[in-house]
């Protein structure tokens, strides 16, 4: 059924969504944002790009992440744009790093990528704090008198620049790797529990029927 996910009904992908919907407004609201997502994924070719290689699981929480305000919509986008780097459609340059393994052994034999969260304008106070960091080590030469201050400022500027990263990038896009292919399993984010995450990545790949993905989680 992925194959027709371009035009399923809310109703008819849900049978494989699993979303327990209890009122008729969160049914209105889940219909939304799985309009939403459907229309977004379909402008980038979502289907083509990845040939059907990702889980239900991934939509769902596309669904989830798209509430309806800029940031999340350029989430999504910034999403489906890593996506088209990862698979060597798209020659922009990744802003996000590179691609990491999961240690832990709940998440182990999966891999995670950061994607954009939040705004374009965060994107750019990153580059320029990158740039303001790059430029005081390389061009200042304080004097011996002051050197120990000065150094407990490049320390601060350091720290605060990774806690403006991980605000524009604190979210992971999760995929497991198969014969230099990538099978798109979920989104990720940093109050996740790695075992709940492990087992609701389980349910859903249990509908999957490529032999490979009962892997991707081991036995546990």
């Amino acid at each position: 059924m992925k194959e027709k996910l371009y035009t399923l009904s809310f109703e008819e992908a849900n049978q494989f969504l699993k979303l327990t919907i209890y009122d008729h407004l969160k049914y209105g609201n889940m219909k939304q944002r799985y309009n939403r997502v459907q229309k977004i994924i379909k402008k980038y070719r979502f289907l083509e790009i990845t040939n059907l290689r990702f889980s239900w699981l991934f939509i769902k929480d596309l669904m989830l992440l798209n509430r309806k305000t800029p940031a999340d919509q350029m989430s999504i986008h910034s999403i489906l744009q890593e996506i088209e780097i990862m698979e060597g459609l798209n020659n922009e340059r990744s802003h996000t790093g590179k691609q990491k393994s999961f240690k832990g052994y709940a998440l182990k034999g999966l891999y995670k990528k950061h994607y954009l969260t939040n705004s374009s304008d965060l994107l750019l106070t990153k580059e320029l704090f990158t740039g303001i960091s790059k430029d005081i080590k390389n061009n200042v030469h304080p004097i011996q008198a002051v050197e120990d201050n000065f150094q407990v400022t490049l320390d601060r500027l350091s720290r605060e620049k990774g806690k403006l990263a991980e605000y524009i990038t604190g979210e992971w896009l999760v995929f497991y790797k198969h014969e230099n292919t990538n099978y798109y399993v979920c989104l990720w984010e940093h109050n996740n529990n790695d075992s709940e995450k492990a087992k609701e990545i389980k349910k859903y790949v249990a509908m999957e029927k490529e032999p490979y993905l009962k892997k991707i989680i081991g036995d546990s």
